[in-house]
């Protein structure tokens, strides 16, 4: 990467998570935040 920063927001499931860590890192991504969060909406 260039050193600039950029904002980038995942929606994922919770199983997905391993596997969207490693994708991440083959892109050049070293660290992220990660907020486990429930709830419901409409359907």
């Amino acid at each position: 990467m260039s050193g600039q920063m950029y904002k980038v927001e995942i929606v994922t499931r919770p199983t997905n998570f391993e596997k969207l860590k490693t994708e991440l890192a083959k892109i050049g991504v070293t660290s992220i935040t990660f907020y486990n969060v429930h709830g419901c909406g409409l359907q």
